[in-house]
């Protein structure tokens, strides 16, 4: 039996919100790895050396990353205003049809 819980055309964005969810992971291990503030060294010339700290990138990362998992939840109908959208699009189907675990509708005269 197949669900059809993902349209084909809507694969390639879930194939990317996959690619997304799994850079947050790592920036946010790489976050808890070394912290939001990162060391920075650079030797002159004369041979001093010069730290400066910065924000981590991986902060950056993280930052845009939950920015799009926010678009696709969305777009997915995973937000309450996504599935208001996604709720819109169904209505014109049947409701049975619209749903992927409706069983074959009872025959009422067998009774």
């Amino acid at each position: 039996m197949q669900l059809d819980l993902v349209k084909a055309q809507d694969r390639a964005t879930l194939a990317a919100y996959c690619e997304v969810w799994s850079r947050l992971v790592a920036a946010n291990r790489e976050i808890r790895k070394n912290g939001l503030v990162v060391r920075n060294t650079s030797v002159k010339k004369d041979g001093t050396e010069s730290v400066w700290f910065t924000k981590n990138p991986a902060v950056a990362i993280v930052e845009q990353a939950e920015t799009r998992l926010r678009q696709y939840a969305n777009d997915f109908g995973l937000t309450p205003a996504g599935e208001r959208n996604v709720s819109r699009r169904d209505d014109d189907r049947d409701p049975d049809e619209a749903n992927p675990f409706a069983g074959p509708a009872a025959d009422e005269d067998s009774g």
